[in-house]
This record gives C-alpha cells, sequence and structure tokens, in this order.
C-alpha cells in the first residue's frame, strides 16, 4: 500500500498579524511536514495548492522552499502538488519551476503512478470557469487512484 502525507494550504510567506515570527512559523510547520515524511520513509508528500501565500513569494520563502523540497528530493521521496489560487498566476506558475528542478511533479490529467496508486491533480479553478472544465483524466494501470483539487467541485462543494 502506498503511504503519502497529504497536506495544503501551508501558506509559505504569510504575514499574519503582519508578523516575522509568523511569517517563519509557515515555512517551520511546512518543514515540520517533511521532516515526518523523511522520518516515517512515506512514499510521496501530496500538496493540495496554496504552498505559497502570495503570487509573488519573497526570495527568502523561494529559497527556504526549495532548501526544504531539495531534503525530499534528497530522501527519494517525490513532492506531488497542484496549484492554488493565493499562489496562481496567468504565466508560468512556481510549481513549474520546482518541477524544472528536479523537485516536484505538477499533478494534471495524466497519472503520476507512486506504488500502486496513480495520482491526478486539479488547480484551483474560478468558480466562473467550473462549468467549462473538462473533468477528463487519462487511464491508469495502477490499483488505486487519487484526485488532488484545490477547491469545492460538485458533486463534492
Amino acid at each position: 500500500m502506498t503511504r503519502v502525507i497529504h497536506t495544503g494550504d501551508t501558506h509559505i510567506g504569510y504575514s499574519q498579524y503582519h508578523s516575522p515570527v509568523r511569517r517563519q512559523d509557515f515555512l517551520d510547520a511546512f518543514e515540520a511536514v517533511v521532516d515526518d515524511a523523511v522520518d516515517d520513509g512515506v512514499d510521496a508528500v501530496v500538496h493540495a495548492g496554496d504552498l505559497f501565500h502570495d503570487r509573488r513569494p519573497e526570495l527568502d520563502d523561494l529559497m527556504g522552499t526549495i532548501s526544504v523540497l531539495r531534503r525530499l528530493d534528497d530522501a527519494g521521496i517525490p513532492f506531488l502538488a497542484v496549484v492554488g489560487n493565493h499562489e496562481s498566476t496567468r504565466g508560468g506558475q512556481w510549481l513549474d519551476l520546482f518541477e524544472r528542478l528536479g523537485l516536484a511533479t505538477r499533478l494534471g490529467d495524466e497519472p503520476v503512478v507512486v506504488g500502486d496508486t496513480a495520482f491526478y491533480g486539479l488547480d484551483h479553478v474560478p468558480v466562473s470557469r467550473r462549468d467549462d472544465l473538462d473533468y477528463a483524466f487519462a487511464d491508469h494501470d495502477a490499483e488505486y487512484a487519487a484526485l488532488v483539487a484545490h477547491g469545492l467541485f460538485e458533486p463534492f462543494g
């Protein structure tokens, strides 16, 4: 059986109460998730969007996140993720950069198989565009399938 840690809405870079201490807390919390993943030897870390609080994270937040993702990569644990509404841009996504660096896999309509599970992803889609969305996903040969999404979708919303 595939063992994963599922997380989301980590909002790295959020200065809650305008506090630099709280800003660091969000990165520290993400790092704690990765510590648990490495310590427990899970098969993957799955992130359901809003890795960052903002579409334009500060350099310190980017560097800290890259450092944490490198720990996962060094442990041979894939980081599978979708894009959330807070970090979504009209152009390229930060997740695409991390994928090009070999530190993440952006989930979509093609299966990403880890162990006995095929993972698919659905980035944040504004409510105004959901009726036009094609929910078709490619076939897989895995025993199980999981959809990682950011947002509430029918019939679940």
